[in-house]
């Protein structure tokens, strides 16, 4: 497995910040998170990255993983392997999004195939 793109993770991260931080403190933060293996401070810069496409329409919530807890979560209930991918969610190989009901955000919205 090739290791993750580090620059393109801080860039991601560097998505005008809501607090003032330098590049070099949000660097930091990654380098120490791999280093020590925090990957909850991964997931944490994740989230804050792709929380701007996240959205609520037509009774509709449509938000990222926050994590590795929330996609455990979400793969026991559902019955699905999306657990495995908290890795690269969190390295930013990939971006996984809940759709829940607006009414009850805490329930999955399991989708089925129409026959």
């Amino acid at each position: 497995m090739s290791k993750p793109d580090l620059g393109r993770i801080i860039a991601q991260t560097m998505a005008k910040p809501a607090e003032s931080r330098t590049i070099e403190t949000i660097t930091n933060e990654i380098l120490d998170a791999k280093r020590t293996g925090g990957e909850a401070i991964l997931f944490r810069l994740r989230r804050k990255y792709l929380s701007k496409w996240a959205f609520a329409a037509d009774g509709l919530l449509i938000r990222p993983a926050a994590s590795q807890q929330d996609l455990t979560d979400e793969g026991n209930r559902l019955h699905h392997c999306v657990s495995t991918y908290g890795k690269r969610h969190a390295e930013g190989e990939s971006a996984i999004f809940f759709i829940r009901r607006k009414n009850r955000p805490g329930e999955e919205l399991a989708l089925r195939r129409r026959q």
